[in-house]
């Protein structure tokens, strides 16, 4: 399998829905790290990790030489109603990567700031394929509270290029990003603004991507009480396809069946089993495409 690099800071979540009160490890470079490592391949985790995420990498990576540990690392306060998500951060390392090293090699990248840590001008190497989840690098943050938590918001405004192949966002930041209420325009802004393919998740609903003509996966209902980390095993299964030459249409099929096996299994004992093989996924893909 490929040698996949992944960029980001790992974080701290408390997840609060309805009266319950979760604490886990969070972060693009944690979750999609180890769905590719489920899927398959040689996973290079780039960027900082508080101990538990840290632990949780370090038990099924192979190499996390790239990986530093970070005491207080960030932190998010997340409160969600129904898939609406409201959110507080306080902030950890300010850069998960320092020189582009880690990237020698790579067969793939994948780039998953959680709040701005990884720089404009990091790119993947020549023809290499890349994604980039946009969420961290669109959000800003605001004024600290009694408590020392920053309340974040979307930046509105287009992008400019990003200098990856695809980019990801919600159908809520994509709205944001771009100022267009209908989601085809708005993905046809993002993609021009971007210069990359724009592939946008709507939650239980699936994903859309535009290449010039519109793609669409649309997967089986899912309860999405407590969605967190699944935008980035989305963003796992999706980078995989792309890997194997994969069409569009087929890889929006794999990141919507990676994610909906990770959130199907979120009361598992063992956090690693929420994770699909590559053949589980493939079985549950094919209904999807």
């Amino acid at each position: 399998m490929a040698r996949i690099a992944v960029v980001g800071n790992a974080s701290r979540d408390v997840n609060r829905v309805k009266r319950r009160s979760l604490r886990r490890p969070g972060g693009t470079v944690l979750y999609a790290s180890l769905a590719l490592t489920a899927l398959g391949h040689d996973v290079v985790p780039i960027g900082h990790a508080p101990p538990r995420a840290y632990a949780w990498l370090k038990r099924a990576v192979a190499d996390v030489s790239h990986l530093h540990v970070a005491v207080p690392g960030t932190q998010f306060l997340n409160e969600y109603e129904n898939e609406h998500r409201r959110q507080w951060a306080r902030r950890g390392p300010e850069l998960a990567i320092r020189d582009e090293s880690g990237l020698d090699g790579a067969d793939a990248v994948l780039l998953g700031p959680v709040l701005g840590e990884v720089p404009d001008d990091v790119r993947a190497p020549a023809g290499v394929p890349s994604l980039l989840d946009l969420q961290g690098r669109v959000r800003r943050v605001g004024e600290r509270n009694l408590r020392g938590w920053r309340p974040i918001t979307v930046e509105a405004g287009t992008l400019g290029p990003t200098g990856t192949d695809h980019v990801h966002a919600s159908a809520d930041e994509v709205h944001l990003i771009t100022g267009e209420t209908d989601l085809e325009a708005a993905l046809r802004t993002l993609g021009a603004s971007t210069r990359s393919t724009p592939v946008v998740t709507l939650g239980a609903l699936g994903a859309i991507a535009f290449d010039g003509e519109m793609h669409r996966c649309r997967p089986e209902r899912l309860v999405l009480d407590d969605p967190t980390g699944a935008g980035d095993v989305f963003d796992a299964g999706f980078l995989h396809a792309v890997v194997q030459g994969c069409d569009l249409g087929t890889a929006l099929a794999w990141g919507c069946a990676t994610a909906g096996h990770f959130l199907e299994r979120r009361w598992t004992r063992d956090p690693l089993e929420r994770f699909a093989s590559a053949a589980e996924v493939e079985r549950r893909a094919a209904t999807m495409a």
